[in-house]
């Protein structure tokens, strides 16, 4: 799993046991496109499997237009199917509908994916008439052995209480993609009990260790999740081999030193 770091938006690139190459959301403008074909470009991946559109919001497919026009092969587009009217959303239709070797398909809550033998991939939402775009966000989970992984996109706390009803305990994951990207609309208390992350990712430009929403953080750290965020560490990178799992980072955040507190002043007799 690469979260990669494309400032305020996402953009995770899979890389599965069995050889295949899946990719969630390319983050806001052209930004998000090249990081993920750079990427990809870097471990000689030809083939995108499944691309998948967690929502239509700009900082989650500004860079789809042009992975969806570079040379590298698409198997699947994955959609949400929530009427969406911009012309971002408009562009990467035309995109996909232009490349007739690409499956066009929405997922729905229950639905189970394709992945490969060694894993079990399920959509956790959406669930049918969402609100806004937002709750539309496909949310998945995947596990591969004894380790699980669950993408939220920008699910907030309403459809987390549908996942939590529905799920419940089946929702818990080792490792968390936290929902938009840290807000304090999502990652309510019920969900993250019930999901009960070790590592929670956050993708964000933020370098502060309390993020942008100090509130969620606390909230992620409550539950025992140790917070990592694109904008501070650079690309997360998390290698499992079904049994166990290991993190690592492109870089450490600069150390800053304490303030030197000014000398005060002796009162005068």
């Amino acid at each position: 799993m690469y979260f990669l770091e494309v400032g305020h938006g996402d953009a995770t690139v899979i890389t599965t046991p069995g050889g295949r190459c899946v990719v969630i959301d390319a983050a806001g403008g052209r930004v998000g496109g090249e990081a993920v074909l750079s990427l990809l470009r870097r471990k000689g991946i030809k083939r995108i499997d499944t691309l998948v559109m967690s929502h239509a919001d700009s900082d989650h497919i500004g860079g789809m237009p042009d992975i969806l026009r570079s040379g590298i092969e698409v198997g699947e587009f994955l959609d949400p199917g929530y009427p969406h009217t911009t012309q971002l959303y408009a562009r990467v239709l035309k995109a996909v509908k232009d490349r007739p070797g690409t499956r066009y398909r929405t997922a729905k809550a229950g639905d189970l994916l394709d992945w490969g033998k060694e894993l079990t991939v399920r959509v956790v939402n959406p669930f049918p008439n969402p609100k806004n775009s937002n709750d539309s966000s496909i949310v998945i989970q995947l596990h591969y052995g004894r380790v699980a992984f669950l993408f939220t996109g920008d699910a907030g706390s309403r459809v987390e209480r549908k996942m939590v009803a529905r799920s419940g305990g089946g929702l818990r994951s080792q490792v968390l993609k936290v929902a938009h990207h840290g807000s304090k609309s999502s990652s309510s208390a019920p969900f993250l009990r019930c999901v009960r992350p070790e590592i929670a990712v956050v993708s964000t430009n933020s370098a502060s260790a309390d993020g942008p929403y100090k509130e969620t953080i606390d909230r992620l750290r409550a539950v025992g999740a140790k917070v990592y965020q694109t904008g501070r560490y650079g690309m997360i990178t998390v290698e499992s081999d079904g049994k166990g799992y290991r993190l690592a980072k492109e870089r450490e955040p600069e150390k800053r030193e304490a303030p030197v507190p000014a000398p005060v002043a002796a009162a005068h007799p």
